[in-house]
């Protein structure tokens, strides 16, 4: 109908003429049998978890969307939305976000990240890329993941609660795994669970979110591994769980750095 064209036009050239100008044309020329139309809805927006004026960003973001869908946005991460009267559409250009989605059965929710397209059914999941590749997570309900390859052919999985699965940058998709739902509920509320993971992978993840940076004397002291519980912003506790559990000692340079010293011999 006319509104449809209307919104196409609007959507391809950026303006278009009223709808009624439209109608009144299509009418005169037969195309159309006058009736009462209604335009279709749209809405576009973006936002990040940035690092402010090229400052550290030091939180966690929580947006909630028009269709009432909560968002949680890890810190240096972007998303964008595109609302329409069809279809709900998500991308995530970098970064991790957990998605908390309103049910609406005349709009699916889709959520588009590296390769991978996510499908969602009214539920709780999260996505994050990592490098080129894009991890899916899902929370509560039912989720389907398509993975597009390089060739053109794609794959999908049906992800059951406390799954999880893996694609590519060349559309690959890993096999579905548990989900260690201890990691992936903490982050939210700002927490950080290691488990035997290597220290520099572990500084790397914390530094994220604060502005003095932890780095490490001697590059060998990253093969240590750490398992803890840590909260984002509480990097003291940080320092004192490394020194008194793996007897590494602190130095402060400035305010923005932290040098990690091994054990004294």
């Amino acid at each position: 109908g006319a509104a449809t064209i209307a919104f196409h036009l609007q959507q391809r050239h950026g303006r278009a003429p009223a709808v009624s100008t439209i109608w009144r044309v299509l009418s005169a020329r037969g195309f159309v049998t006058p009736q009462p139309h209604k335009r279709p809805y749209s809405s576009y927006v973006r936002f990040s978890a940035e690092q402010p004026n090229e400052r550290w960003q030091l939180d966690i973001t929580h947006r909630t969307l028009a269709d009432g869908t909560e968002v949680l946005l890890d810190t240096d991460s972007s998303v964008t939305a595109r609302f329409s009267d069809r279809a709900r559409r998500i991308e995530l250009q970098r970064g991790r976000a957990q998605f908390v989605v309103a049910a609406d059965t005349r709009r699916p929710f889709t959520v588009e990240a590296g390769a991978a397209t996510i499908r969602d059914i009214g539920t709780t999941f999260q996505v994050g890329r990592r490098g080129d590749a894009v991890e899916v997570g899902l929370l509560e309900g039912a989720l389907i993941v398509i993975a597009a390859s390089r060739s053109g052919a794609s794959r999908r999985s049906t992800l059951a609660p406390g799954q999880q699965v893996t694609v590519d940058a060349a559309g690959n998709m890993q096999a579905r795994r548990a989900l260690d739902l201890a990691v992936a509920e903490a982050w939210p509320r700002g927490d950080l669970v290691f488990k035997n993971r290597r220290l520099d992978v572990l500084l790397a993840e914390m530094n994220r979110y604060s502005e003095a940076q932890l780095r490490l004397a001697d590059p060998r002291l990253g093969d240590t591994t750490v398992s803890g519980v840590f909260h984002i912003h509480d990097q003291p506790a940080l320092i004192a769980a490394l020194e008194q559990g793996w007897s590494l000692r602190a130095e402060r340079l400035d305010e923005h750095q932290i040098v990690l010293h091994g054990p004294a011999r």
